[in-house]
C-alpha cells in the first residue's frame, strides 16, 4: 500500500480534513517528491520503533505490514528504476549531525553499484563495495562545462584523488580527507560539493528513508511543469555568480563555497563584526577576507 502526499516542495502533506485525518496506520510506503523531480519513500517498520527510520539492512528484508514474505526493497527499487535512476541514498546507520554513514546505489551500464559516504567531525570517507573506485558520484570526471584546469590544478586534483579515495583507510578516519578538501576536489567535477552534500542528507532524522535521485533530464514527479521536472544535480541548491575580476588587490578569486556564507559576508561588511562559525548562531563562515573590500 503506497500513499502519496505532496508533489511539490514546501507544500507538506495533502490533509483533506485536518480534524479527523485518517492516519496512515494501513500504509506501507509514504511517497513525496520535490521540484527538483527527486522522489522520497518513508517506511514505518524499523526494528527500535516507527519513529525511527529503516536502514540498509532492514530494508533488504523488509514486510510490508500485510504480508508475511519479506522483500529487498532497495534491490527491488534499484532495478526497476534502474533506467531512470541515478541513484538512491538511505542510511547504514541512525545518523547525527557529525557522524553519519549512507549507503548510494545505482546501476551503471547494467551493473550494480553499492558505495559509502562516512562523515565523522570534519572527515569523511568515500568508496566503493562493488568496485575499486567509487564512481556514481563521478570523481573522476572533470566537469565539461568550465575552463579546462591548468597544469598545476590538475595536478592538486590528482594529488586530492590520491588522498582522498586511495590511501584513506576506512578504519583510520585520521587519513580521511575534511570537509574543505573534498570541497576543493569536488569543485573540479560536474557535482560539488557532492560527497559533502550526500553525507549530511540524514542531519535531520525525518529525512525520507530512501531518497531517490533521478538521472539527468528526468523528473520523477512530472505534475510539476517546466524547468523543475529533470534539472540535474542539486538543483535545489542556489547557484550565485559573481562576474568580471575581483575588487581590490589582495582580493582571492572564489573557487566554491557554500551559499551559506552569502549573509555572514554580507552581515560582516555592514557591521564591522567578526563572525565566526558556531558562535552567536553563525553557522558558516564569512567570505569578506577574501573579498578584500574592507
Amino acid at each position: 500500500m503506497v500513499k502519496k502526499i505532496s508533489s511539490d516542495e514546501g507544500e507538506g502533506p495533502k490533509i483533506t480534513n485536518a480534524l479527523n485525518y485518517p492516519g496512515n496506520q494501513a500504509v506501507d510506503v509514504v511517497v513525496a517528491s520535490t521540484a527538483g523531480g527527486n522522489m522520497m519513500m518513508d517506511f514505518f517498520n524499523s526494528k527500535v520503533g516507527w519513529k525511527s527510520q529503516p536502514v540498509y539492512e532492514e530494508l533488504t528484508q523488509w514486510k510490508p505490514f500485510k504480508g508475511d514474505k519479506p522483500v529487498d526493497i532497495v534491490a527491488e527499487s534499484a532495478s526497476r528504476l534502474s533506467e531512470s535512476l541515478d541513484y538512491m541514498v538511505l542510511r547504514e546507520r541512525q545518523c547525527k549531525v557529525d557522524d553519519c554513514r549512507v549507503r548510494l546505489v545505482g546501476y551503471r551500464e547494467g551493473v550494480r553499484l553499492d558505495e559509502l559516504v562516512e562523515l565523522k567531525g570534519d572527515k569523511l570517507f568515500y568508496a566503493s563495495h562493488s568496485a575499486s573506485e567509487p564512481s556514481l558520484l563521478d570523481i573522476q570526471t572533470l566537469n565539461p562545462y568550465r575552463v579546462h584546469p591548468t597544469e598545476v590544478e590538475l595536478q592538486h586534483y590528482s594529488d586530492l584523488k590520491t588522498q582522498c579515495l586511495q590511501q584513506a583507510k576506512e578504519q583510520d578516519s585520521a587519513t580521511w580527507c575534511s570537509v574543505k578538501q573534498w570541497r576543493e576536489l569536488t569543485a573540479f567535477t560536474s557535482r560539488p560539493d557532492s560527497v559533502n552534500q550526500i553525507a549530511r542528507l540524514y542531519e535531520e532524522d525525518r529525512a525520507g528513508t530512501i531518497n531517490l535521485f533521478p538521472k539527468a533530464g528526468i523528473g520523477f514527479n512530472t505534475k510539476v511543469p517546466g524547468r523543475h521536472a529533470g534539472e540535474d544535480y542539486l538543483e535545489k541548491d542556489a547557484f550565485i555568480g559573481f562576474w568580471g575580476a575581483p575588487i581590490g588587490g589582495a582580493a582571492t578569486p572564489l573557487t566554491i563555497e557554500e551559499n551559506g556564507s552569502l549573509a555572514p559576508t554580507i552581515y560582516e561588511y555592514l557591521t564591522g563584526e567578526a563572525v565566526v562559525p558556531g558562535e552567536n548562531g553563525w553557522g558558516y563562515p564569512s567570505l569578506l577576507d577574501k573579498l578584500d573590500i574592507r
